[in-house]
């Protein structure tokens, strides 16, 4: 079986403090996004 390799990452806030701008995020669209990022991500 081959190896498996990371190809791209996308970076996002975590923990729950209640304040802050994505406060009225919730986290099923905060990971659509941080799906979506990443795999349109160019690398270089």
């Amino acid at each position: 079986m081959p190896d498996a390799v990371i190809v791209a990452a996308t970076r996002s806030p975590i923990g729950r403090a209640g304040k802050g701008s994505l406060v009225d995020v919730r986290p099923d669209d905060l990971a659509a996004q941080c799906s979506w990022a990443t795999t349109r991500c160019r690398l270089s």
